[in-house]
């Protein structure tokens, strides 16, 4: 798997198929495999570029936590690495944070943005699932604390409400935590400054500069990100296209892919 060291992080990066570039970026501690029926399908169509996730596993091997904004700076650095000096941006989840922090602050390198099932502010916009809140709060205080966290019970709380059926739920809970009792993943200080990062998060009073084509698209019945965050990147990205598919969880890219694939390719080519 081909690596590049960008800030420092050693970044490992997948390309797939010809034409022009299409980069997507994956959710919290997502990478190449959560794009697997993406990058089969887009491939056919566009130079695909996927990005691992460092926050989740051993390849960073600098353990330095990056803001979104050092991520997207990241990307870009990874753009210029390849030769790529425009591409389409496709984006889930936390992904879909930093790939506004790329549109809006290297608009001339995006040719078309696709924000799934993201939001434009961490926890200011829209209440989170009650599970979810009840794992990132402190006790007795309606304050998020860092120090308070379970990293594990986190993304075991996240799996389970990502996922509307239980199929995809159980098996990446059962995978998780086999992968953790094998691997002895233990949580480190800049996994919880990610999850920091992400809940303290807004680009709301930046999303007007945003001039690519947009494309927001989540499924109605997402647990993790509320609909109505997406109705706000909608409403505040100038010319934005909402798209709602029905029935869809947070990952509905993986368990409603054939809608959404459908969805994003109408864009991405009309």
């Amino acid at each position: 798997m081909p690596k590049v060291n960008i800030q420092g992080v050693s970044l490992d990066y997948q390309i797939h198929g010809e034409g022009i570039p299409l980069v997507m970026l994956q959710g919290f501690g997502g990478g190449h495999r959560g794009w697997f029926f993406q990058t089969r399908a887009f491939r056919k169509y566009y130079q695909v570029v996927t990005v691992d996730d460092e926050d989740l596993g051993e390849r960073n091997s600098s353990r330095r936590f990056l803001t979104l904004r050092q991520r997207a700076d990241g990307i870009v650095a990874l753009m210029d690495y390849l030769s790529i000096e425009k591409a389409h941006v496709l984006s889930v989840s936390r992904g879909g944070m930093v790939a506004q922090e790329v549109a809006i602050n290297y608009p001339d390198r995006v040719i078309k943005l696709v924000l799934g099932c993201t939001a434009a502010s961490g926890r200011d916009m829209t209440e989170p699932h009650p599970e979810m809140m009840n794992v990132l709060m402190a006790k007795n205080s309606p304050d998020f604390d860092i120090n308070g966290i379970d990293f594990t019970r986190t993304i075991e709380t996240m799996i389970s409400l990502s996922f509307n059926r239980a199929l995809y739920r159980n098996s990446l809970l059962v995978l998780m935590r086999f992968a953790t009792l094998v691997m002895k993943i233990r949580t480190r200080p800049e996994q919880l400054e990610a999850l920091e990062a992400l809940m303290s998060y807004s680009a709301v009073d930046k999303l007007h500069l945003i001039t690519s084509p947009t494309l927001v698209i989540t499924g109605d019945s997402d647990r993790m990100v509320p609909p109505r965050c997406s109705e706000i990147l909608a409403e505040k990205i100038p010319e934005a296209k909402l798209v709602k598919v029905q029935n869809g969880s947070h990952a509905f890219f993986i368990e409603m892919r054939g809608a959404f694939n459908r969805e994003v390719l109408e864009f991405l080519r009309d």
